[in-house]
């Protein structure tokens, strides 16, 4: 009951944070939390989370099976680019905030992936057993289903949310398969960060 209990806060608390942040921060607009620095007491909240409870501690173990973790950062790398290059419209933020590419290339995807294969994952396994196949596709769907707080379901973001649901089961496998966050960030970081810095060189003029 007390990890089903903490995966509600990890997955609502940023939602709850956000309004929090934008009352008494009137100013932010329409911008997220994660593009300010409001973000951090998202992060926050996940500390004090892994304080509490570490039911396997994927985040500050080293990883093993290093040649899988290597290769999904040379795929994820090569897919990055042709991503890219072929979807024009994919998000990213603009080079004259660069506060907001770096909380979009960096510092989300730590957080994201902290919460998700660090807190969340764990506590699913822990619940679920040793049933790998629906603890990475339950894992998947939350992270999925997480990106709301981004993107309304709405038709034209179908494409979109396939993709995080795809993104979740690959950050899952490298998790479960190195027993560790870090490759998963690297990887999550790639994606986030390598798609702000082309961006914004293929728009530098």
């Amino acid at each position: 009951m007390v990890y089903l209990i903490l995966i509600g806060i990890i997955l609502f608390s940023y939602t709850i944070l956000e309004s929090i942040v934008k009352k008494i921060f009137p100013s932010l607009g329409k911008d997220q939390l994660w593009a300010n620095v409001g973000y951090y007491s998202w992060g926050l909240v996940l500390l004090i989370i892994y304080l509490i409870i570490r039911p396997m501690d994927y985040i500050t173990k080293i990883p093993i099976n290093n040649i899988l973790g290597i290769s999904f950062i040379i795929s994820f790398s090569v897919v990055t680019i042709f991503i890219c290059i072929k979807d024009p419209n994919v998000y990213y933020p603009r080079k004259n905030n660069k506060l907001k590419c770096f909380h979009y290339g960096v510092i989300q995807p730590i957080l994201e992936e902290v919460a998700f294969r660090g807190l969340i994952l764990p506590m699913t396994i822990y619940l679920s057993g040793n049933n790998t196949s629906l603890i990475i596709l339950l894992n998947s769907f939350i992270f999925m289903f997480f990106h709301l707080n981004y993107w309304s379901l709405e038709k034209k973001h179908k494409k979109l949310f396939i993709n995080f649901f795809m993104l979740g089961l690959f950050f899952n496998y490298i998790a479960i398969g190195t027993q560790s966050i870090f490759y998963g960030v690297l990887c999550h970081i790639i994606v986030n960060g390598g798609n702000t810095l082309y961006r914004n060189w293929v728009n530098r003029k």
